[in-house]
């Protein structure tokens, strides 16, 4: 085929020989597979990270009830052991005591440390305000600790298998984390607590402590740099260290700064971090103590002391002389003591009803005979008691004399140099030098003819 334009055109139509559709439906099969693959593997995951959270959950519930379980049944054990604590010492004649200490008792070592209670209280009131001879007196109550039900804690029956392993039905409560010797451990008997389906609500035990037998080692002179002479009879007061550096081998009690420190001190383990011993704190749990408290109760009468404080306020204002409103009122409160002490003289029965000898003679030893109630002796501070030997009770000094001697820094006009010696009356409490050592040295010279003899005697007061 020609063209007067010189060009050639060739048609082709090709038809491929190809099936596309077999291959498209293997491809879109295969994916689909590879993704059910994908999505159960993520439900697997899901479902097994479920699963583990559930677990973990439930573990967490568990140990937080536990842990709910246990700081319940310790809040009921503080509680029981403050109820007991009411109950056996709340009298204020009442009086307690480490087994240690009391000699009526048997003990162990492990169980030296129980704290006991004792009455102190000759006579008792009784609701129809009689006065009796008190059947507990100087008898032993019980322990402080816990027991179960109609069982009493036996100090005598050992608490540990092995240092700081308790018996089985003991509960340790003092271990190696505070103590460091075995035999400083405390373990007491465990109480299970029933939760009315047969399977026990866990235990408690308590034990409690007597912080009166330590030593505070965190007291401290709050007049040392007080530059107010006027506040020097306070510091002879009362002792106003107690030794710390027996107890703190690297403290110094004439060092501002340790003083400072060992006052602001609130725990034990505080005072390694102050630098203020080398000793394992844990030595001393059972003899140091940073908090003691207590009341100026009467443990023989009951009630509080009387305070003394306004008395002896108004004698330093009278120049050392117990004159005036305070003062008589304390000579009416003594001849009131006076009346009651006669009472309770009344009161006792002609002969021994039955109590130990030493306890009847005991509540002898504290009545007044009928011709020692006279109100003149209401200036002594304390009557005079019947005794074996009536004619040697003279009744101890007079009020006036006390106040005379916590008045005496006045007297010397509060001047650390110089004091005035005076002698002891009726009415006032002396102040003679005290000769602390003395020494005579004799020897002799001879200047001819004559021969001499020296005497040289020392006194130191």
């Amino acid at each position: 085929m020609t063209s007067s334009l010189g060009y050639s055109v060739l048609m082709i139509k090709v038809k491929p020989n190809v099936n596309f559709d077999s291959s498209d439906k293997k491809a879109q099969s295969g994916s689909a597979l590879l993704l059910t693959l994908l999505v159960v593997s993520l439900m697997l995951v899901v479902v097994l990270s479920f699963v583990v959270f559930v677990r973990l959950e439930l573990r967490n519930v568990i140990a937080h009830q536990q842990i709910q379980l246990a700081r319940s049944n310790a809040r009921l054990a503080a509680e029981l052991a403050v109820a007991q604590l009411q109950v056996a010492a709340g009298p204020d004649t009442r009086v307690t005591l480490p087994a240690a200490a009391d000699a009526s008792t048997t003990t162990l070592p492990t169980s030296r440390m129980w704290t006991g209670v004792r009455d102190s209280a000759p006579y008792r009131v009784t609701l129809a305000g009689d006065l009796k001879a008190n059947p507990n007196y100087n008898r032993h109550l019980g322990w402080l600790v816990s027991s179960p039900t109609g069982t009493a804690p036996q100090p005598n029956v050992p608490q540990f298998q092995a240092p700081f392993q308790p018996q089985s039905g003991n509960a340790l409560l003092v271990g190696a984390g505070s103590v460091l010797a075995a035999e400083d451990a405390v373990a007491a008997p465990a109480v299970a607590l029933p939760s009315g389906v047969g399977t026990p609500q866990g235990s408690y035990a308590f034990w409690v402590g007597d912080e009166v037998t330590k030593a505070q080692v965190n007291l401290s002179d709050p007049f040392r740099n007080d530059a107010d002479v006027t506040t020097d009879p306070y510091r002879a007061m009362t002792v106003q260290r107690t030794g710390s550096e027996v107890f703190l081998d690297t403290f110094d009690p004439d060092n501002a700064t340790h003083g400072i420190l060992l006052g602001r001190t609130i725990f034990p383990e505080q005072l390694e971090l102050l630098n203020l011993s080398t000793r394992d704190i844990r030595e001393s749990f059972h003899d140091i103590s940073l908090g003691s408290y207590g009341l100026p109760t009467n443990i023989k009468r009951g009630g509080l002391k009387r305070d003394l404080t306004p008395v002896l306020q108004e004698t330093r204002d009278n120049s050392g002389v117990p004159s005036g409103p305070e003062y008589d009122a304390l000579l009416a409160f003594q001849e009131d003591r006076i009346a009651r002490l006669r009472e309770e003289t009344v009161a006792l029965p002609a002969s021994n009803p039955g109590f130990p000898e030493h306890v009847w003679n005991s509540l002898n030893a504290v009545s007044l005979r009928q011709d020692q109630a006279d109100p003149s002796n209401r200036v002594l501070m304390f009557p005079p008691n019947s005794d074996m030997i009536l004619g040697r009770d003279p009744g101890g000094p007079h009020w006036s004399q006390l106040l005379s001697w916590a008045t005496m820094a006045d007297r010397s006009g509060n001047s650390n140099t110089s004091f005035q010696a005076s002698k002891t009356t009726s009415e006032e409490f002396g102040a003679v030098p005290v000769i602390a050592r003395y020494n005579l040295a004799v020897y002799w010279t001879m200047d001819w003819p004559r021969l001499k003899l020296h005497f040289i005697p020392t006194v130191v007061l």
